[in-house]
């Protein structure tokens, strides 16, 4: 869906980028926060002329 890893989520989890909690022994992040951080690090595509 994002085209990121899982271990590469797990960074940014630990250094802050994107929200998460655990529940029970699973890690849910919250979709504001990933919504955000794909906004402000995607690249705009070239346009073709």
């Amino acid at each position: 869906m994002t085209g990121l890893s899982k271990s590469k989520i797990y960074q940014l989890i630990a250094s802050g980028d994107i929200e998460a909690a655990k529940v029970g022994r699973a890690t849910v992040v919250f979709v504001d926060s990933l919504r955000s951080f794909l906004r402000s690090h995607c690249k705009q595509p070239r346009s073709r002329a």
